[in-house]
């Protein structure tokens, strides 16, 4: 059995309604009025985004007033044990939907959490507009696992689209009969008595363009019928990182995506809760060190094993200087990598360039133009002048051919060898993460 089957297996037997649409936000008392003939809109929450309650007696574990005042601790940790497919086992809570907010006795607002999104969506619901549903997932277990779940709520949504609608396919035989009765009625008008439709349509131009006008309606509406029931999601947080994964899967189910927030590049400012703690209010010990270890999604947004590539090294500085007037050939460079062969240099001159720019790079997360540049010996240097920027740099590109891990030195306005004009144009920063650093 495939992961998607056992996972398929697990959520339709559970008592959870997981993947009914209608029932996302529809309360007692109220019928679902939104009109199925728009575009679904589907929420994903992100990190810590929803609900965890307790299988067996429903209590709430995740999150109340009680748990952010430290009045409360209960266990949110995975157990430490997988099955042959690799899986890691499930506890005894299961996730509810989105945090709406934390409240005070349910009368006073302490924090909104979801609290605006979730309102507007409920109202749209029910006054007839678009149908908004929440895809709720357990935050704290893998995202590959929130993936495919992500995938049977939405062929879930398009299904049920689908069933209200008709069947995609038999409206398009349908289309077609339609075309080929039209198609012989306009043959047999044509042929029996050509006069006759001329003078009804007063030429058979327009009798053409009537048939290309409806040959457009029934293309708009063939365009409008597959896009019909796919879902524009919104996704906060990690959110993102469940529907990007399934969104590079299966693409035929989404009708569009919005990112609100989310870690489309890896990081590592995570790694302060797992060294420290993620407090939830005054509460550390709810989501601490031995909580979070035992999440997976806590690795989620740390990068890959490191591989040298032109996207994560530190470079120097390119310097395209304006030819004087009566001179031939191209604008000068200043080279300060010494080998053109090397990626830095390779991806700065692939960069779109003017006459009279310079491209400064950020290094070790200080910025080379307004001049903080980096010694050998951990002083800063505040360079004001370009003209003194490229003395420090043509100078350094000097002594980068005796040490080759050698770091940008020279004091400010010091010369170098050959002169260095002054320079007047504009300036492009590029922010090029030093992962040596």
């Amino acid at each position: 059995m495939s992961l998607r089957e056992a996972y398929k297996e697990k959520w339709s037997q559970s008592r959870r309604r997981a993947f009914e649409p209608a029932g996302s936000l529809k309360k007692k008392g109220h019928k679902e009025r939104a009109d199925l003939s728009l575009t679904p809109m589907v929420f994903v929450h992100g990190l810590k985004g929803s609900q965890l309650f307790d299988k067996t007696h429903g209590d709430l574990k995740y999150l109340r007033l009680r748990q952010v005042t430290g009045m409360t601790t209960p266990d949110l940790s995975l157990p430490l044990s997988f099955d042959p497919n690799g899986r890691q086992s499930f506890d005894d809570l299961r996730s509810g939907m989105p945090l709406h907010s934390i409240r005070l006795a349910k009368l006073v607002t302490v924090e909104p959490v979801y609290a605006g999104l979730l309102d507007w969506g409920q109202r749209a619901h029910r006054k007839g507009h678009r149908p908004f549903h929440c895809f709720s997932y357990d935050w704290r277990r893998d995202v590959s696992e929130a993936s495919l779940m992500l995938e049977l709520y939405l062929e879930n949504v398009e299904a049920e689209y689908i069933k209200f609608f008709g069947d995609e396919e038999e409206e398009e035989e349908e289309e077609e009969k339609e075309m080929e009765e039209e198609k012989r009625e306009e043959a047999k008008l044509l042929g029996v008595n050509h006069r006759r439709v001329v003078e009804k349509h007063h030429s058979t131009a327009t009798l053409y363009e009537q048939r290309g006008e409806r040959r457009e309606n029934r293309e708009k509406r063939r365009r409008k019928r597959r896009r019909r029931g796919r879902a524009q999601v919104v996704c906060h947080s990690m959110g993102g990182l469940v529907v990007l994964d399934l969104l590079s899967r299966r693409p035929d189910l989404f009708h569009s995506v919005a990112f609100v927030g989310c870690p489309l590049t890896a990081g590592v400012s995570y790694m302060q809760d797992l060294h420290v703690a993620a407090p939830m209010g005054i509460n550390y010990n709810l989501l601490n060190r031995a909580v979070l270890f035992t999440h997976p999604s806590s690795y989620s947004f740390f990068p890959f094993d490191y591989q040298e590539s032109k996207e994560s090294d530190s470079c120097l500085c390119v310097l395209v200087k304006k030819k004087k007037e009566g001179e031939e050939g191209p604008d000068e460079e200043e080279n300060f990598f010494g080998d053109e062969n090397d990626p830095r240099y390779q991806y700065i001159a692939s960069l779109p360039r003017e006459k009279d720019t310079v491209f400064e790079i950020k290094l070790s997360k200080q910025t080379v133009s307004r001049g903080w540049i980096r010694r050998r010996n951990e002083e800063l240097v505040k360079v004001e002048q370009a003209t003194s920027l490229g003395s420090l740099l043509k100078e350094e590109a000097i002594k980068k051919k005796e040490e080759k891990e050698g770091v940008i030195g020279g004091d400010e306005g010091e010369e170098a060898e050959g002169e260095v004009e002054t320079f007047v144009g504009r300036r492009v920063v590029v922010d090029w993460w030093d992962a040596k650093h």
